[in-house]
């Protein structure tokens, strides 16, 4: 389309929505709809004498004002505008993907702290465990661990405002506000009995993209990427190069397991340590079939190093993209289990009322060629999970996320500890034996006492918290007795709810290294960091240890030589 039917389309979509809401609002939705429809026209690159979709388009914006009109000013009772229309939008967007959402003003936190790479806030993270708000970890040097927050703490309200039974994120208007403000916390501490209240004031904040960098026998690097913004490439680089430098590595893991994502840009400049300057890393297609490819600019600081990548489930977006790369190229090992396969790019548009668009513009491609998108929005050539090779040959597939090269299926903790762990019983067990310890003893570390406080600690629990199994029989037994079966059925149902509470126990018992260690990784975090805790749990964690076995002993260039993934 040339410029002048371009501007002659604009100019009709303009009048006719100025026609449809004159009258009815002042300008802010007549020029929203006006933007939208000339964007829409620019992109399309069509006009109704040459293709129908443009008389598409007409048609249905016209049905969607009639619509917004009606509703506004014939609707029995008097609509909020801008809800009426954002709704609209959050309908229109949930037909495409999952990815392409509208973000009012005080929605796009989360992409503001990707793309600046800074932040305001307390220096806290905080999940809903139980049902309630609980602090799972608190960044040292910043509000909440100068005020006395440990991890385990639950919080109660904010300036007043209950908040501990509502969702993660309902904190976040009352955590936002300029630097050097304050807010009140109310905390509820397992142990203490009275209420802890606490002024903490808004800091700037970088974002920790590297959150653990550590050394594993066998002179393995070990670096957790934690999200990829703006500064994850030169914290990574800086991590790197000091294990580099002192001469303390010999091979690399690098975990992006648990990593969302965030900046294209952040990935590429990452795989560029790692890739021949001049590599492909990856590359995109829009809609029309333009494609743009992303190459490694500098010369990698690691060209050699050996490398292991560790993805899983919740690997996805820049993650997948840096896994993709090195497993393409060949250039290192990828394992854990297969990543989550976002293989869309979304572009954010800022729109007339401060609010903005995040839309899906694009699919990407690895260096072999294939999409990994899994679900909707799929390249249509690639729904079928085609074969590609990588650089030395090895067969790799689309469609599917991203596929590691040794799968691991077991866990890190035996399933009782496991239950436990993910139950929150372990972190309450902790927060409650530190509530009355302000400093950490010396050569601290956990003995047979403290384990059978643990395990007297776990037995009283709710069943729920304990076993899924030993929750359902009871919740058996109680409906026998409510039913009114026999006596000898309710003794043979609650015999039975014994015999299992005392198998939980045993078996929990049969675990005594693995629970000494989860227990002091957990009690040593309320005088230290999430990730200090993580770093302890390094040593049982199996694709951790896959991953440095590999690396050590030959294994890392027998993959690398050829062949299919195996399972582990």
């Amino acid at each position: 389309m040339n410029s002048r039917s371009m501007s002659r389309s604009e100019s009709r979509f303009s009048s006719m929505f100025s026609r449809m809401f004159s009258g009815t609002f002042s300008g802010t939705f007549s020029r929203m709809f006006s933007s939208m429809f000339s964007v829409a026209v620019a992109f399309t690159g069509l006009t109704a004498q040459s293709d129908p979709y443009y008389g598409r388009i007409s048609t249905s914006m016209e049905a969607f004002g009639s619509v917004f009109r009606e509703i506004t000013t014939d609707y029995v009772d008097q609509t909020d505008p801008q809800e009426v229309i954002t709704a609209g939008i959050k309908g229109m967007l949930s037909t495409l993907d999952p990815y392409s959402v509208y973000m009012r003003g005080d929605e796009s936190e989360s992409v503001d702290r990707l793309s600046t790479g800074t932040y305001v806030g307390f220096g806290f993270a905080i999940a809903r465990r139980n049902g309630v708000l609980t602090f799972m970890s608190v960044r040292p040097g910043f509000a909440a661990h100068s005020a006395g927050i440990r991890r385990g703490d639950r919080l109660v309200s904010v300036n007043g405002i209950r908040v501990d039974t509502l969702p993660s994120d309902s904190i976040r208007p009352l955590s936002r506000g300029p630097v050097g403000t304050t807010a009140e916390f109310r905390v509820v501490r397992a142990g203490v009995s009275d209420t802890l209240t606490m002024n903490l004031t808004r800091m700037s904040m970088p974002v920790e993209n590297v959150d653990i960098t550590t050394l594993l026998d066998g002179k393995v690097g070990y670096l957790r990427l934690a999200q990829f913004s703006r500064t994850s490439a030169r914290e990574l680089r800086d991590s790197l190069e000091s294990l580099l430098q002192r001469g303390l590595i010999e091979s690399l893991i690098l975990d992006v397991r648990g990593n969302p994502g965030g900046l294209l840009d952040a990935a590429t400049d990452i795989a560029s340590m790692f890739l021949a300057k001049g590599s492909l890393i990856v590359s995109t297609a829009d809609r029309n079939g333009r494609r743009r490819e992303y190459r490694s600019t500098a010369e990698p600081i690691a060209p050699s190093l050996p490398l292991a990548v560790l993805i899983d489930d919740h690997s996805a977006s820049a993650s997948e993209i840096l896994a993709a790369a090195i497993q393409d190229h060949d250039r290192g090992i990828v394992i854990g289990k297969r990543s989550y396969g976002k293989g869309l790019v979304q572009t954010v548009v800022n729109l007339p009322d401060e609010s903005s668009l995040k839309m899906t513009t694009s699919r990407y491609y690895t260096p072999s060629g294939r999409c990994i998108q899994i679900g909707r929005r799929q390249d249509p050539m690639q729904k079928d999970s085609g074969m590609f090779v990588t650089r030395r040959g090895r067969l790799v597939r689309s469609a599917s996320g991203v596929t590691p090269d040794t799968t691991i299926t077991a866990t890190s903790l035996p399933s009782p500890l496991s239950t436990l762990d993910s139950m929150g019983v372990i972190m309450d067990f902790a927060t409650e034996r530190m509530a009355a310890v302000s400093e950490l003893p010396s050569g601290f570390h956990v003995d047979a006492k403290v384990l059978t406080d643990f395990y007297a600690f776990a037995g009283k629990q709710p069943a729920e918290r304990r076993s899924a199994l030993l929750a359902e029989l009871e919740d058996v037994k109680a409906k026998a007795v409510r039913t009114h079966l026999s006596k000898g059925t309710l003794s043979a149902l609650e015999q039975a709810r014994q015999s299992l509470e005392r198998e939980i126990a045993a078996d929990l018992k049969r675990y005594p290294q693995q629970t000494a260690l989860v227990l002091e990784a957990e009690l040593l975090s309320r005088f230290g960091t999430e990730a200090e805790r993580d770093v302890r749990l390094l040593t049982i964690d199996p694709t951790v240890q896959t991953a440095r076995e590999l690396l050590a002993n030959g294994g890392y260039h027998a993959f690398l030589g050829g062949g299919s993934a195996q399972d582990q």
